[in-house]
């Protein structure tokens, strides 16, 4: 694909992070000693974007798209560069045209996705994540689609996508939290505390997902539950080495769990302990 051999160009993608301004000056030395090399022009307007000078990188995609031979190289780039400075309608047609000629691209698919969701539209934009998909199943574009449906209104479909993610894919975090989210909006707690349940053996911190098992169970309304849920994190993170108890991320769910056990025992007073007031836990 002209996409894939472009995005990995080796002299450009390892010189720009090290001395991109001297590679810049380099390549604009070789085009004006051979001003009709088109490829010379994506290369250095792919270091301008990745040095953030988008104008001048616009500039240059859009004389290699003049010249022809290599256009679609061109259009990705400028669709690409034109929905990262924000404007999202013009790079659309450039990626319409990309696309319908490479249309084994997945990367040009999730970009154009992407710039869908800029759009408004979704529903289409989760139509190119499913495209995309299908070339590439990478966990991001699971949690994309999933996003883009769940902003069009339809989270069942944004939960049945991200289950095909799971089975796909295997257990991947990410995923997993986001259909619990989506569960929790859709006010499944029951799914969500099942899909809890499922991690927890699965990711070697069982503390953390108890924990959250927790936080689930207490905004629901069932304190019983939660206490019981809190008080098996705690005893969880005692089976943790000692160098990862010691860890700020695990002193601070520590601190988390033994103050929302006192408050639901009733032995503090402070702010209740609604879902808005907990803290996230996060897999470490």
């Amino acid at each position: 694909m002209f996409l894939g051999a472009l995005l990995m160009l080796p002299p450009v993608a390892s010189v720009a992070h090290d001395n991109p301004d001297g590679r810049i000056s380099e390549l604009s030395h070789q085009i004006g000693l051979d001003p009709h090399d088109t490829s010379l022009l994506l290369k250095r307007g792919e270091l301008l974007r990745l040095a953030g000078h988008f104008e001048a990188a616009l500039s240059d995609f859009q004389q290699a798209a003049r010249r022809g031979e290599r256009a679609g190289e061109a259009d990705f780039q400028l669709g690409w560069t034109l929905l990262q400075v924000g404007r999202p309608a013009e790079a659309r047609p450039h990626l319409d045209r990309y696309i319908a000629a490479h249309p084994d691209d997945s990367k040009a698919f999730a970009t154009r996705a992407r710039t869908l969701v800029v759009l408004d539209d979704n529903l289409a934009a989760a139509a190119d994540f499913t495209r995309a998909i299908a070339l590439s199943p990478v966990p991001d574009y699971y949690l994309e689609r999933a996003r883009a449906l769940a902003a069009a209104g339809d989270v069942a479909a944004a939960v049945e996508g991200l289950d095909r993610g799971l089975e796909r894919i295997g257990a991947v975090v990410s995923l997993q939290r986001l259909a619990i989210d989506q569960e929790l909006a859709r006010n499944n707690i029951d799914g969500a505390v099942a899909r809890v349940d499922s991690m927890a053996g699965i990711t070697g911190r069982a503390d953390i997902w108890l924990a959250r098992r927790g936080d689930i169970l207490l905004q629901a309304g069932r304190r019983d539950d939660a206490h019981a849920a809190y008080g098996q994190a705690l005893a969880a993170i005692e089976t943790l080495s000692v160098r990862r108890q010691s860890s700020s991320a695990v002193r601070d769910l520590k601190t988390h769990l033994e103050a929302a056990l006192r408050q639901l025992a009733g032995t503090e007073n402070p702010t209740s302990l609604r879902g808005a007031d907990l803290p996230e836990t996060r897999i470490q």
